[in-house]
């Protein structure tokens, strides 16, 4: 009997510890598991992470009045690399007068040139031209006579130049901290006459504006304004500018080729702002080739 109970004993002593080892192993097996879990977790968190940040900044692109992380609004560089890209502008003040010249953006030679609306006459005095969305452009027109002629209503005189630029700046800039609206995606020249001087004035899309006395905005800007240091000066009669204006402006079109009815020219002087017509224009051109060619 007692050889038995031994025996049972000894046997379930060997069971114990066999399962004892057992539990031994799976612990260490969960342990391992767990560890496995850990670093899994650490990946799961680092993509997550790097989620949110992308979800972050795409956010800080798509709201308007919010600042990236390197101190900028997208959607002013945005508005800006709309700007840079279309159809170049050239603006250049002489002593007896300012020029303005920009190319039109004909889609087809089907199309109407004198439909496509490029230049716009503000006051008596005062032009202005731009490089961006036509739409816009007519916008910024609208807002632009209407402070003109609120002007010349009220005090019964031309508005200034400076005055309809800072006027106008503030409009735009609204556009540049309010929700559910957009910058204007267009760069201006404003040119006009006033106090027996010439004034020419370029602003971005924020309303932020500066004077200069020659300068090309939109495609190819680097190239004309290269070109336009070397060859302006102060002494330049409005005719004379006139035709730099022109051949700054073919240095950026495809192939230095553009014709009269692919451009829009103005000018202003102490007769007020007055648009050439193409008939203007054609001979000016031709003086152009045929210097090219001799």
């Amino acid at each position: 009997m007692s050889n038995d109970s031994g025996d049972k004993m000894d046997t379930g002593e060997a069971s114990s510890v066999q399962e004892g080892d057992g539990g031994g192993e799976e612990s260490s097996e969960n342990d391992d598991e767990s560890m496995e879990c850990d670093c899994d977790c650490d990946k799961v968190a680092g993509h997550s992470k790097g989620l949110e940040t992308r979800r972050g900044r795409k956010r800080c692109s798509e709201v308007l009045t919010s600042f990236n992380e390197s101190g900028n609004i997208h959607q002013l560089e945005y508005a800006n690399t709309c700007a840079s890209k279309a159809e170049p502008s050239v603006g250049i003040v002489a002593k007896n007068g300012v020029v303005i010249v920009t190319e039109k953006k004909l889609g087809s030679r089907l199309i109407e040139s004198n439909t496509v609306f490029t230049m716009a006459k503000i006051s008596e005095s005062i032009g202005m031209v731009y490089c961006g969305i036509e739409a816009d452009f007519r916008q910024v027109t609208t807002k632009a006579t209407k402070i003109a002629t609120s002007y010349l209503v009220s005090r019964d005189q031309a508005i200034p130049v400076n005055v309809l630029l800072k006027d106008l700046g503030d409009n735009l800039q609204v556009f540049t901290q309010s929700t559910r609206v957009r910058p204007f995606g267009l760069a201006l020249l404003i040119a006009g006459w006033h106090r027996n001087r010439a004034h020419l004035y370029k602003m971005n899309c924020v309303g932020s504006f500066q004077p200069v006395r020659a300068v090309a905005i939109g495609r190819n800007a680097e190239v004309c304004n290269t070109y336009l240091e070397r060859h302006y000066t102060d002494a330049i009669e409005l005719d004379a500018a006139i035709i730099l204006a022109i051949q700054t402006l073919k240095l950026a079109a495809v192939n230095n080729l553009i014709c009269s009815h692919q451009m829009a020219v103005g000018f202003s002087d102490q007769n007020g702002f007055k648009r050439m017509t193409d008939d203007e224009v054609e001979p000016i051109l031709e003086h152009l080739r045929f210097e090219c060619l001799s």
